[in-house]
């Protein structure tokens, strides 16, 4: 059987103008209309837009930049994919999307870098004994360290299903 994580996301959705006043020491996230992530009113480079919604999970201080979790809650093929915000004085980058699909995850910051685990997850049409054998996976661990992210130690993969 599939091991739940706590699910750390916050609780509150992002209004369609702008984050909490305290979000991040430099001012500027926005979404706009169409559910699109702006830095001072233009599109982030890769666009993060909102399936369903957009949603702030934290912020997380990494010496001079400051690092926002955005989860993008989708439909039922793929829940949720997460991307990292890293936003400093000079302006706004983000990570391509990453994840498992699934909105079950743990965040941990540490003193350099920042760690999403998560379990594998197949989506819930999927035959049962593919979902038994899934449920068998090793969790899935991102980091984000020095503007890098890894899976498992390795390249980032792709978050969407097959």
């Amino acid at each position: 059987m599939l091991k739940y994580f706590v699910l750390i996301a916050s609780l509150s959705l992002l209004a369609s103008s702008a984050f909490a006043e305290d979000a991040t020491r430099f001012d500027g996230l926005t979404i706009n209309d169409e559910n699109v992530l702006l830095y001072k009113n233009k599109p982030l480079n890769p666009l993060i837009q909102g399936n369903s919604s957009l949603q702030e999970v934290g912020t997380y201080q990494l010496g001079k930049n400051d690092v926002v979790l955005i989860q993008n809650n989708g439909g039922s093929a793929c829940p949720v994919q997460l991307y990292f915000v890293i936003v400093s004085a000079s302006g706004a980058k983000a990570t391509p999307s990453f994840g498992t699909c699934t909105d079950y995850f743990v965040v941990k910051k540490m003193a350099d870098s920042i760690k999403v685990t998560m379990p594998a997850w197949i989506g819930l049409m999927a035959p049962y004994d593919l979902q038994r054998k899934v449920d068998k996976e090793k969790h899935h661990v991102f980091l984000f360290k020095a503007g890098v992210m890894t899976e498992n130690g390795g390249p980032l993969r792709s978050s969407l299903p097959p």
